[in-house]
C-alpha cells in the first residue's frame, strides 16, 4: 500500500483497519510495506495488519507510513493472537494512539501464545490520549506465555512509551534500546 486507508465508520465502533489485511486466520503475509497514512476507528489498526490469529504468520513486512487508532494500534500489527508469528518486520511510521490504551511500535496487543522476534522500531510513538496505559515501543500489551526475542527499539521512540514492552514482562520477552548510532551499524 503507497496510499492510505482512513476507516469511515464511527470512531466509537469501527475495527480492523491496515495497510494490507484489516483481519486474518491461518494466513501468511510474507514480504510486504506499507507507506500510506493509516487511520483506524475503535479497535485493530496497524500499518500491515490490524488482528492476526490461529497460526497466521507476518514475516518480512516494514511500515513507513504512519498508523493512528484507538485500542490495539501499532506499527506492524494492531493484535497477534494464539500462535501467530510477527518476525523480521521493521517499523519507521509515526504510531499515535488517541484513546484508550495498547499502542505498540510493533504490535499494539500480543495475546496467547503469539511470537515476536527479530523486529525493530525506529518510529516515533504519540500518545494524546486522556488514559496513557498500555505502551511500549515494540509490543504495547502482553498476555502471559508470550515470547519476544531479539527486538530492538531506538531511544527517542520511547514517548510516551517508556519501556519496549508495555505490561507485565517475563523471561520470555526482551526488548534492547539502542541509540541512533547503534541503528545505523
Amino acid at each position: 500500500n503507497v496510499g492510505g486507508v482512513r476507516q469511515l465508520a464511527d470512531p466509537a465502533s469501527g475495527y480492523y483497519a491496515a495497510g494490507i489485511v484489516g483481519n486474518m486466520i491461518n494466513c501468511q503475509i510474507l514480504n510486504c510495506y506499507n507507506t500510506g497514512t493509516i487511520i483506524g476507528g475503535y479497535n485493530y489498526t496497524g500499518g500491515i495488519i490490524g488482528d492476526a490469529h490461529e497460526a497466521s504468520n507476518i514475516r518480512g513486512c516494514y511500515n513507513t507510513g504512519s498508523v493512528t487508532g484507538s485500542i490495539n494500534t501499532g506499527g506492524i500489527d494492531g493484535i497477534i493472537r494464539q500462535t501467530t508469528v510477527t518476525e523480521n518486520c521493521y517499523n519507521y511510521g509515526t504510531v499515535t494512539r488517541y484513546d484508550r490504551s495498547q499502542i505498540g511500535g510493533i504490535v499494539g496487543s500480543v495475546e496467547g501464545n503469539a511470537v515476536v522476534k527479530n523486529c525493530y522500531n525506529a518510529g516515533p510513538m504519540k500518545n494524546i490520549a486522556s488514559i496513557p496505559t498500555g505502551g511500549g515501543s515494540i509490543v504495547g500489551r502482553q498476555d502471559p506465555n508470550i515470547t519476544v526475542s531479539n527486538c530492538y527499539y531506538l531511544d527517542s521512540t520511547i514517548e510516551p512509551a517508556n519501556t519496549g514492552i508495555g505490561g507485565k514482562a517475563d523471561s520470555n520477552t526482551t526488548a534492547r534500546q539502542i541509540t541512533d548510532a547503534q541503528l545505523q551499524d
